[in-house]
């Protein structure tokens, strides 16, 4: 992984220390990453086979980071998610870096970050009736795997 994000991504795991939070911060990345690097799903997310569209990755982590929540019933708290979907952006600009040669450097991370924070918050700031709802048609199927992992 490119030293920079890897860097950030080692001061998230560190962050992310509440009792209880490490856990579910660990299962939140390792099914975003599933969803996100499976075979079967990736195909289907339009922002991480264009990566260099940073307002889309965004939106689309965001959106990951939703179902997920709603998969959750309830139990997702938000330090751990916000953490979380900085991790998993990290990791789709790892994957642009070296499946499609797109240079990241420090400012693309901390764009990254920032823009990752600001939606994460965003998000988190509106009523639950106002969250954006991903449309069924826009996303990928989950993997069964994902659905009885209890996030």
């Amino acid at each position: 992984m490119n030293p920079i994000l890897k860097k950030i991504e080692d001061g998230v795991d560190r962050i992310v220390s509440e009792p209880g939070d490490k856990e579910q911060y660990d299962r939140i990345v390792i099914a975003g990453k599933k969803v996100m690097f499976d075979e079967s799903t990736s195909k289907h997310i339009s922002w991480l086979q264009n990566p260099s569209d940073l307002a889309a990755m965004v939106t689309g982590i965001f959106d990951l980071i939703a179902i997920l929540g709603e998969m959750s019933k309830g139990t997702m708290k938000s330090d751990p998610a916000i953490g979380a979907a900085v991790s998993l952006a990290m990791q789709a600009l790892d994957f642009a870096e070296r499946a499609q040669g797109i240079p990241v450097t420090q400012e693309i991370a901390d764009a990254a970050v920032h823009a990752v924070n600001e939606k994460m918050l965003e998000g988190a700031s509106q009523q639950p009736s106002e969250q954006p709802q991903a449309e069924a048609t826009a996303q990928p199927s989950l993997p069964q795997g994902l659905i009885q992992s209890g996030i």
